[in-house]
């Protein structure tokens, strides 16, 4: 990478809708395997899992990543 914006736009598009795209199909695939009822209730849970995730670690990685150093 010779420049900052090459940088977002491969964490920012791709691992993004790489990383949006797996949780959901992973989500989907242990509710169907391990839980025989309440399925909908397990994906749930595992979406909003994935969005505290989310909204916990990347205002802090935006910070560091900001910062020099």
């Amino acid at each position: 990478m010779t420049s900052a914006w090459q940088l977002w736009i491969l964490w920012g598009v791709f691992i993004g809708v790489g990383t949006g795209a797996m949780a959901l199909v992973l989500g989907a695939i242990v509710a169907n395997r391990w839980f025989d009822t309440h399925r909908g209730f397990e994906t749930d849970i595992f979406s909003a899992a994935n969005a505290t995730g989310q909204l916990s670690f990347l205002p802090l990685i935006a910070v560091l990543a900001d910062r020099p150093g």
